[in-house]
């Protein structure tokens, strides 16, 4: 289903355009289209040509690429505020990642050249695109130095303390409480092995007394920092 965009919650809720004035946001919500996807269904496909923001109203989306071999690499988890698809605004290239709804979903998407126009006549807005650029730069990198250095362990360890910092919930005692909005296999294949590694992993790191499991969908990192140390023996 596709429809202008209701209200101007999806480009406020975007922290780079978070400093536009009313009248800009007003300019920028005439153009925002808005469309609902089922869980499963595919918003984008890698190989599709590019040119639009895409921004998570509602929903989780997750993003990945597939291998000439058919193998699944996950690059990340988008929850609503989230966006994807800002590398193509500075691009001819195709799409190089699939994205997916994993819960019934809405999408805002604003074309290119809107976008644009907002970047020109708004250096902060354009300086925060850089800065996510970066950001997103910096998250590929790390993605890297995980699967292509760091050892099972490690890599589950570098995972838990990055959903700590995105989703953690810190209590004065100083353990964090993550809510895990992933399954065990998604999460698997977002560092690189199998679901059945993560969950030793895992039960390996809550023995020695780090983490503690509750369920299938929360850990508590008890000593976030002992975590780090463990992650560089």
């Amino acid at each position: 289903m596709e429809h202008t965009c209701p209200e101007h919650i999806c480009a406020a809720s975007v922290p780079i355009f978070a400093d536009l004035g009313l009248g800009e946001l007003a300019r920028l919500h005439e153009v925002i289209v808005s469309r609902t996807y089922p869980k499963g269904a595919l918003i984008v496909a890698q190989g599709d040509a590019g040119g639009s923001l895409h921004i998570v109203r509602t929903g989780r989306v997750k993003i990945n690429r597939i291998s000439p071999q058919g193998k699944e690499q996950i690059l990340r988890f988008l929850e609503p505020g989230d966006f994807f698809g800002e590398l193509s605004l500075f691009s001819e290239e195709p799409l190089p990642f699939n994205a997916e709804a994993l819960a019934p979903t809405s999408i805002c998407t604003i074309q290119k050249e809107h976008v644009e126009n907002i970047l020109r006549e708004n250096p902060e807005a354009a300086l925060k695109v850089i800065r996510a650029l970066s950001h997103r730069l910096s998250e590929a990198e790390q993605l890297i130095e995980d699967l292509g250095i760091k050892n099972s362990e490690q890599r589950v360890i570098s995972l838990l303390l990055q959903l700590a910092a995105k989703l953690g919930r810190k209590d004065p005692q100083g353990s964090i409480t993550i809510e895990l909005l992933a399954s065990r296999e998604e999460l698997a294949h977002l560092i690189g092995t199998t679901q059945e590694t993560l969950s030793r992993r895992l039960s390996s790191l809550e023995e020695d007394g780090l983490i503690a499991i509750i369920g299938q969908k929360r850990i508590i990192l008890k000593d976030p920092a002992a975590l780090e140390e463990r992650q560089f023996e």
